[in-house]
């Protein structure tokens, strides 16, 4: 990150201002004015521009959290799958859903763009790609296995006690293709969200930064501040 070279910048500034001062001759009176004046806009200046600096880091770390929403969810996937299969309770459920990974900054914060656009290309790429490509693929996939095992499996849910052996039989084994078909998909998710974290770290960033612990604080999800 720049965030060094950014402030050195501003600070530098005032400076420059100054020395052009000194070495002209104005009217004390309105010398003070115009130097109260430009005091007052490099405030201002130096204010917006670390409002924008914490804006971006919060927003940078919102997408780390958010990929990282997705590693635990589609461990608890995984992790659940494993335990039914060995507990041998993979009989259908009507209340189980496939519910699609996190993608909301995509659509809902449009400062994703902005800020993304200025870290490095190749980080870039693949948080475009993870959540154009990845994640939408991903939810469609998952939407349509819903849709679909609610559809195979009608027969399974309501009538199960009425069901010969050979039916019952059935509806474990589509039940359970739909489940692996499920855990599939949670591989790639965990796959790809650990590769796009192992490149961007925006919280660690932020815990070895001096300027940011201070502006921001040392608040993190463990899992985060240790890698």
């Amino acid at each position: 990150m720049k965030i060094g070279k950014t402030l050195k910048r501003i600070y530098s500034t005032p400076l420059i201002f100054l020395r052009v001062f000194r070495k002209s001759k104005i009217d004390n009176f309105f010398g003070g004015l115009i130097v109260g004046s430009i005091f007052s806009l490099l405030v201002n200046v130096m204010t917006i521009q670390v409002q924008e600096m914490v804006q971006r880091q919060r927003v940078l770390e919102a997408i780390e959290n958010e990929i990282f929403h997705n590693v635990v969810k589609s461990n608890l996937v995984m992790e659940e799958y494993n335990r039914s299969k060995e507990d041998e309770e993979l009989l259908p459920n009507y209340f189980y859903t496939f519910t699609p990974y996190s993608s909301e900054l995509m659509s809902q914060s449009p400062e994703m763009l902005q800020y993304t656009a200025q870290i490095d290309p190749d980080i870039q790429i693949k948080i475009n790609t993870y959540y154009r490509s990845v994640l939408r693929s991903t939810n469609d996939m998952l939407e349509k296995l819903s849709q679909l095992a609610k559809d195979e499996l009608s027969e399974c849910y309501f009538k199960y006690e009425d069901l010969s052996e050979k039916e019952i039989e059935k509806c474990t084994i589509l039940n359970s293709w739909f489940l692996n078909a499920e855990v599939r998909q949670a591989k790639v998710i965990n796959d790809r969200s650990l590769s796009v974290l192992s490149y961007f770290h925006p919280t660690l960033d932020r815990l070895n930064n001096p300027v940011l612990r201070t502006l921001m604080g040392t608040e993190s999800i463990k899992a985060l501040s240790s890698r």
